[in-house]
């Protein structure tokens, strides 16, 4: 500011080294008018900054908005004082088969069941209290149009303010139920002939493989028998493999319906093993096999080995 005032007076001295007060009042007046013109230029660059702060963040939101709005599972928020529900997206109102205007501004007591409402309450309060998230892995989602018949895995977790005060609960639901169906359906078929559905030679080897150390630690018996279907080759060579699959799944449920509760695998081919319980009788394991074998009919011939151990 000095330098300035300087330069003024000396652009202000005339040829007679006298300071000519008109110029320096016009110099004075020019560096304000200079000034304010910067300061609004400024003031301008600001108040664009925080015009394009704005939109940035309002893009942000809309952004999140959507993203939340359109994720496959289920996100929901609560005011932490009361679990009333601030947030809840389209996956949600899916879930809970509610519009959000039944559920936003409620507290669980206002739209659960009495006993329903009670356990929501009781895990929220545990979050808030404890401050450590809450997941809970493949349990059956106790509300909603779908009920019982979906598993879903859910997650809770408290938000704080700055000064570390409860603020919000955030959750999310998972619906899991068809990985769990196909974990199961998986795991099925690695136990099951396809054909029949009978237990397959891995499982009858398992159990097995569990009768025979039941047995050898309680000195127990059991019976094993082994049966195998004649001319089946000459079945699917004659009318081919379409009548023979419905011959060897008729012939499954067959041995299944009369075998009486005992363990039936089909090993392989025509062959099937029936794995009979510990103690069983010689006389009782020789009915079963002619009963076995009439069953499936003259035409068939059986293999019969008696077990003990």
């Amino acid at each position: 500011m000095h330098r300035l005032l300087a330069e003024q007076l000396r652009l202000s001295v005339d040829d007679t080294g006298q300071i000519d007060l008109d110029r320096l009042g016009e110099l004075v007046n020019a560096a304000y008018e200079e000034n304010d013109r910067s300061q609004r230029r400024m003031s301008e660059e600001l108040a664009q900054t925080h015009d394009r702060a704005e939109q940035d963040l309002l893009r942000t939101r809309e952004f999140l908005d959507t993203i939340i709005e359109n994720i496959p599972i289920a996100v929901f928020a609560k005011d932490a004082r009361d679990s009333r529900y601030i947030l809840l997206n389209r996956a949600g109102e899916e879930y809970y088969g509610l519009p959000r205007e039944q559920m936003l501004g409620r507290t669980p007591e206002e739209i659960f069941p009495e006993d329903v409402a009670r356990v929501v309450t009781e895990q929220d309060r545990r979050v808030v209290d404890g401050g450590a998230p809450m997941f809970l892995e493949d349990h059956l989602l106790e509300v909603g149009v779908k009920g019982h018949d979906r598993v879903v895995n859910s997650r809770k977790l408290l938000i704080t303010d700055a000064a570390g005060a409860p603020q919000y609960l955030v959750g999310v639901i998972e619906d899991v139920t068809e990985r769990i169906a196909n974990q199961a359906r998986i795991s099925h078929l690695a136990h099951h002939d396809a054909l029949t559905d009978l237990p397959n030679r891995s499982a009858f080897n398992e159990a097995l493989a569990e009768r025979l150390t039941r047995a050898q630690d309680a000195c127990t018996s059991f019976a094993v028998l082994s049966l195998d279907l004649d001319r089946f080759k000459e079945v699917n060579d004659v009318f081919g493999h379409p009548v023979g699959d419905m011959l060897m799944r008729a012939a499954g449920d067959r041995l299944r319906a009369e075998a009486d509760g005992a363990f039936v695998a089909r090993i392989g081919g025509d062959e099937f093993m029936i794995l009979m319980d510990d103690d069983v009788s010689r006389d009782e394991v020789l009915a079963l096999a002619e009963r076995l074998v009439e069953t499936i009919g003259n035409s068939k011939s059986t293999t019969i080995c008696f077990m003990s151990a």
